[in-house]
Order: structure tokens, then C-alpha cells, then sequence
């Protein structure tokens, strides 16, 4: 089955952008599933740890976690970045105060909006080092306390007082919120998807239509062109079209094809003023190629009669058809040849004629000449 040219570009294209987009698609959901599912798995772990008072691995990593992500904002006394973290913390547990305090103990904010407790000087724990949570137990819940720092850096403190009661519960929104946010967002990766499709398809009938319109018709047209040129169809004139690349192939297609057919319009004048036939032997040495002039010197109808190494030999007599049989069609190899025939035509008039032949490149092929030499031999 063709496919037109046009349709090909626009299916490869519409399959690399398609490729890409799934690509890029996937990979996002991969990671969103996987960074989601770790957060999950992170968060519920310090939760479930932190419900149980006696585990102080899952709340020094609660604090490792709370200090690498207050750090900055601490740093660079950010009091609205501290206020946004406290703000997401305070949906993850059940948090009943959070404080951040300055390196000696002074409160720089408590996470509300009126920031009511700031200045005040809280006393933190003796020998609280980075890396070590201290928690202590206080009415309704735990106390626990934390260095904010990075390496050796301390930017402060911060004061964390966990309730509880809300526990479990905080367990169960927070995975309720992790698998809406999963969904939402795997959603909208489906929505993406669709819309791409759809974007895909309609550019690729774009590109189709673009591509059929400038460019795969004007290349067909050449190529039907091509083919009737070797038909020896040299009448098959182009349609330049455009002023571009295409429509100067064109136009030089059809001034090679108007220089070919000039050329053998001259070529069968001068044939046929010489009385000069050509011929060629094609390698399969079944078919051949005859001029007009040659048609006529062998007073053989070419419509009728097709051009093949038999209806060439037919017109001669017996002496002269054994000679050129076996210099066209004999075994060994294919050599220069000139032999004096006589052929009698349709008007039952003996005529003598010179057959010259020669090997072309490939030795396989063979063409030469037919020139009517009667009246020369008769002077």
C-alpha cells in the first residue's frame, strides 16, 4: 500500500510528539506516585511514633525533618516562611503550640498571624544539642524541643507542644489528604494526556494537509513526471506553482523535457536524412529500443510490431540473419561488429543495408546502428 508523502511525515511526527508526551507524562506520574507514597510513609511512621511517647527515634527524625525544613527561613529571619511551615505542620499533627526562638531563648514567632508571644524569653532545656530532640511531658500532651541548624550552623530553637487526643485522627486526614492530592493529581495527568491527543492529532492533520499541499503533491506530480519522461512521454509538462525550490525543479524539469524532446526531434531529422536507424540490445537480450528512422528503414509498423531481437532478425535473409543472431545472441562475449545485410521489405524491394554494433559499459549491452546503403551500392 502507498502512502502519499504528506500522511507519512505528519504519522512519524505525530508519533515522536506522541512518544514524548507519554514520556513525559508517565515519568511525572512515576514520580509524583513515588514522592507521595515516601511522604506518606514518612509522615504516617513519625505520627504512628510520635502516638506512642516512649519511641524517641520517630520524634528525633520528626525534628531532623522540622529542622532541615525551618533552617532556611530561621537563616534569613523569614518570619512569613516560618509562619507558612508552622502553618503545614499544624495540618500534619496535632500540634498545640509552636514556638521559634532565637539561639538565647527568645521567642521570634509563634506561628500566628498577630504573632502575640513574640519577645517573650522562654528558658530551653540545659545541654540541647542539634540532632537530639528533648521531649518532656506536659499536661495534655508532649514538649518537645529542637535545634534548627544545618551542620554546624545554628540559626535557633524551636518549641513544639504535641496534644494527644488528636493523634489518630491526624493520622487518618493526613492519609486522607495524601491519597486526594495522588488522585487530583493523577487526574489532571489524564485530562493532560487527553488534551495532548488531541493536540497531536489535530497537528498532525495540519502538518498533513501543509505537507500534502506544499510539498508532497508538488514531489508526486514530479515524480508521475519522472516516470513519463522515461516512457518517453516528453510532452508532460509540470505546473511551476510556486516561486520556491519546488517551482524551480519544476521548471527545470520541464526545460530538460522540452531539451530532450528538441533533441530528438533533431536527432530523428538527422536519422532520418542520413537514412540511419540506432538500436540497443537490453541486457535480459529479449527487449530492444529502436528510433523511428530505424522502424522505417526495416519497413516494420511500430504499432504493431514489438521491438525484440526477432522482429529485429526477421527481415533479413538467411545469410545475413545468421550472422547477426550470433553476433547479438551468441555465447560468448559481446564484440564490435559490422555486417553487410540484405532485407526485403513490404514492397518486396531488395535493399542492402550496414548493421554496426558495440558494447556499452555493461557488457551485457549492445546498441548500434541500421543505415540503408542501396544506393550507395548501386554507384
Amino acid at each position: 500500500m502507498n502512502v502519499r508523502l504528506g500522511t507519512r511525515y505528519a504519522t512519524y511526527f505525530g508519533a515522536v510528539l506522541s512518544l514524548v508526551v507519554l514520556v513525559v507524562l508517565g515519568s511525572a506520574a512515576m514520580v509524583a506516585e513515588r514522592q507521595s507514597e515516601q511522604n506518606r510513609r514518612d509522615l504516617e511512621t513519625s505520627l504512628e511514633a510520635a502516638r506512642a511517647q516512649d519511641d524517641l527515634r520517630a520524634l528525633r527524625r520528626s525534628a531532623a525533618y522540622l529542622s532541615n525544613r525551618l533552617f532556611n527561613y530561621l537563616y534569613n529571619l523569614d518570619v512569613s516562611g516560618l509562619n507558612e511551615e508552622i502553618a503545614q505542620v499544624r495540618d500534619w499533627l496535632p500540634v498545640i503550640s509552636f514556638e521559634i526562638l532565637e539561639p538565647g531563648g527568645r521567642i521570634l514567632t509563634d506561628g500566628t498571624e498577630d504573632n502575640t508571644r513574640y519577645g517573650e524569653i522562654i528558658t530551653p532545656p540545659a545541654k540541647l544539642r542539634a540532632g537530639v530532640p528533648r521531649t518532656i511531658d506536659v499536661d495534655g500532651g508532649t514538649e518537645v524541643w529542637f535545634v534548627v541548624g544545618y551542620g554546624d550552623t545554628i540559626a535557633g530553637l524551636a518549641r513544639v507542644v504535641l496534644g494527644d487526643a488528636a493523634l489518630i485522627a491526624s493520622r487518618q486526614t493526613l492519609r486522607s489528604a495524601v491519597r486526594e492530592s495522588r488522585d487530583s493529581f493523577l487526574s489532571a495527568l489524564a485530562v493532560i494526556g487527553l488534551a495532548s491527543g488531541v493536540v497531536i492529532l489535530v497537528l498532525g492533520a495540519t502538518i498533513s494537509w501543509f505537507m500534502s499541499r506544499r510539498i508532497a503533491r508538488p514531489l508526486e506530480a514530479m515524480h508521475g513526471a519522472a516516470k513519463a519522461f522515461a516512457r518517453g512521454d516528453l510532452e508532460h509538462m509540470l505546473d511551476v506553482g510556486a516561486d520556491d525550490e519546488l517551482g524551480e525543479l519544476a521548471a527545470s524539469l520541464n526545460t530538460m523535457a522540452n531539451d530532450l524532446a528538441k533533441g530528438r526531434r533533431l536527432l530523428a531529422h538527422a536519422q532520418q536524412i542520413a537514412n540511419l536507424g540506432s538500436w540497443e540490445l537490453e541486457p535480459d537480450r529479449a527487449t530492444m529500443r529502436w528510433s523511428a528512422q530505424l522502424y522505417r528503414t526495416l519497413q516494420l509498423d511500430p504499432e504493431t510490431i514489438p521491438a525484440t531481437p526477432e522482429a529485429f532478425l526477421a527481415p533479413f535473409d538467411t545469410s545475413s540473419r545468421e550472422a547477426l543472431r550470433a553476433a547479438l545472441l551468441g555465447d560468448g562475449p559481446v564484440r564490435p561488429f559490422e555486417i553487410e545485410g540484405r532485407i526485403e521489405g513490404r514492397d518486396a524491394a531488395q535493399r542492402t543495408v550496414m548493421v554496426r554494433g558495440e558494447p556499452f559499459a555493461d557488457p551485457r549491452s549492445i546498441g548500434g546502428t541500421v543505415q540503408d546503403i542501396t544506393e550507395r551500392k548501386r554507384v
